[in-house]
């Protein structure tokens, strides 16, 4: 964008340079006159041109640059009028200012001269100074004419590289957003009894949130959601080296994917020490990276029905207590700092049981801060309704649910953050 600026200044710049010798076509049938003028303009720095008929100045028109034309009006075959018309209906020609020099006073022959394309008059006998000075004048007017037109030229060759580079920078963003989507994982880890939802999608072509799981044994996996402080390249960067912190983590292994890492079998796992762990590496040695995220990081015990989790300044997740007796919406509230904030930053273990039928919702601000046209918010109590109005749905239909609700809330207001929603199913 500065290099596009910087030659646009040039070309303005390299517009204003005015043209030693402006080029002046001198027209007329009487030798004295052409003389007379030529003489005149040549001591006042003109380059002067001369023609004694209106087809002899077409022929030089056609083939010399010119800067000015001082056109007799009174001479035999064709006219000045004619020779104005012929000039303004050429299309191939630049604009050149025209001068109709005459003896001619009244108004009809100006009318006369004025429809046919002539810029000005001078009458006969003219003085020395106004033939110079309207000379100069419309001399002037011709180059910010043409820089005029330089400068359109130049806006549109700008305006081309411009979309040329933003059709470009599309293309990178939305294979960038590809990529990002692949590293988040589409399917439910491999467990019996577990299923798995997952709605992603970021204000800009490219977002911050982040959500993902890893296993840890047989009956034991760890999932993580979070959202990097920003938009944009900054979040993405925030995202990235996250999920590489977090992956660091662990063991080559399977969860979703081959490629995806675990931790060893019978491995101890704590959420709030992995947070400390990785708000330590944030605060020291990526502090030029100014990254900061809030993460909510939680293991899921499946053998014993136990949710083990810590948080990092997220959004409290939603564990969905779906009975024939009562339905309950139990909110996981526990506070912490983001990450990357302060080195000294604690963060606290919690834990809660689930049964059979129950569902873990984990979301990004982007679903309870969604605005409507009127500025209110979806907000966490909204959410939390839904929840508990969707009964025992499945994980899909829960997640649809909400995203129906939220999208009916904000009425096509445009999306302001990036919005994640991840159900997890337990039967």
């Amino acid at each position: 964008m500065v290099q596009i600026e910087q030659r646009l200044k040039n070309t303005i710049n390299s517009t204003k340079t005015t043209k030693p010798f402006p080029h002046v076509l001198v027209v007329d049938d009487v030798q004295e006159n052409v003389e007379l003028m030529e003489a005149i303009l040549l001591t006042k720095g003109f380059s002067v041109l001369t023609a004694r008929s209106g087809p002899e100045a077409l022929e030089l028109i056609e083939t010399k640059p010119l800067d000015l034309i001082l056109l007799d009006v009174m001479m035999p075959g064709m006219d000045g009028f004619e020779v104005t018309r012929r000039i303004r209906a050429n299309a191939s020609l630049p604009y050149i200012p025209i001068v109709l020099v005459t003896a001619l006073q009244d108004n009809d022959a100006r009318v006369t001269g004025l429809e046919a394309g002539a810029d000005e008059f001078l009458s006969k006998p003219f003085s020395q100074p106004e033939l110079v000075a309207r000379s100069r004048a419309l001399v002037r007017l011709k180059q910010s004419y043409q820089q005029l037109l330089e400068i359109a030229e130049e806006n549109q060759r700008l305006n081309r590289l411009l979309r040329t580079e933003n059709s470009r920078m599309s293309q990178e963003l939305e294979r960038t957003r590809e990529a990002q989507l692949r590293l988040m994982p589409q399917s439910a880890p491999p467990y019996r009894g577990v299923s798995f939802t997952a709605y992603y999608n970021p204000a800009l072509e490219v977002g911050g949130d982040y959500y993902d799981y890893f296993k840890l044994d047989d009956h034991r996996f760890v999932v993580l959601v979070g959202d990097a402080v920003g938009k944009g390249g900054a979040a993405v960067l925030g995202v990235a080296i996250t999920k590489s912190l977090v992956a660091a983590e662990f063991s080559p292994g399977l969860n979703s994917g081959d490629d995806q890492p675990q931790a060893q079998e019978g491995t101890k796992f704590n959420p709030a020490n992995l947070l400390s762990h990785l708000n330590q590496i944030m605060c020291s040695t990526l502090e030029s990276s100014q990254t900061e995220i809030t993460l909510w990081c939680g293991m899921v015990d499946l053998e014993h029905r136990m949710i083990h989790y810590s948080n990092a300044g997220h959004p409290f997740p939603y564990l969905c207590q779906y009975r024939q007796s009562e339905n309950k919406v139990i909110e996981l509230k526990q506070g912490g700092l983001p990450l990357g904030l302060f080195l000294n930053a604690e963060y606290v273990n919690r834990e809660v049981s689930f049964e059979r039928g129950d569902r873990l919702v984990l979301y990004s601000d982007g679903i309870t801060e969604g605005q409507n046209h009127h500025g209110s918010l979806f907000s966490a109590e909204r959410l939390a309704a839904v929840l508990l109005e969707a009964g025992g749905v499945g994980p899909q239909d829960l997640r649809k649910k909400v995203l129906a609700t939220l999208d009916s809330f904000c009425e096509g207001a445009p999306q302001s953050d990036d919005r994640t929603l991840v159900v997890f199913g337990f039967y």
